[in-house]
């Protein structure tokens, strides 16, 4: 994707694992190494958040979507791949922009698309605020376990 992207675009990878020695390689062999910093794991990760302008979500499975909650509380926009996981429940076509069937092509439009905070970007990023406000807070997350709580002591004395 960031391959894809106009040569004024710099990207942030943070994050660790298996896989950034092949990443390091792979923007070496695309010729934009120079225009990405990887930053590894961060204990805090809200700098790396306030210095995006749009979060790419790119993995091909996430069971909570924290990474997706985290930018959206920033206020930051996001454009991700469909993928099974936590991520549906926040990642909609009203909170951000959901690529079907790892387009590379349309998330590159669409990253540009977010970055100039076309519409309908700025309403998208105000609704991913309120689902998170609304579904993500702490009554609600109460409420749900005590509700799990309670299932399970239904099924218990059964």
């Amino acid at each position: 994707v960031f391959a894809l992207l106009p040569a004024a675009f710099q990207g942030l990878v943070a994050g660790g694992g298996p896989d950034a020695p092949v990443l390091h390689a792979y923007a070496r062999e695309l010729g934009i190494a120079d225009r990405i910093r990887f930053v590894g794991l961060l204990d805090d990760p809200l700098p790396a958040y306030q210095a995006m302008s749009v979060f790419c979500f790119v993995s091909r499975y996430e069971p909570f979507g924290l990474t997706v909650a985290e930018a959206m509380a920033c206020e930051v926009p996001v454009v991700g791949f469909s993928c099974p996981g936590g991520t549906g429940e926040i990642l909609t076509s009203d909170t951000g922009e959901v690529i079907q069937d790892r387009d590379v092509q349309r998330m590159a439009m669409v990253v540009q698309s977010a970055c100039r905070r076309d519409p309908p970007w700025p309403a998208r990023i105000a609704n991913a605020r309120q689902r998170l406000d609304e579904r993500f807070n702490w009554d609600h997350s109460v409420a749900k376990l005590a509700a799990l709580y309670q299932s399970m002591l239904e099924q218990d004395s059964r």
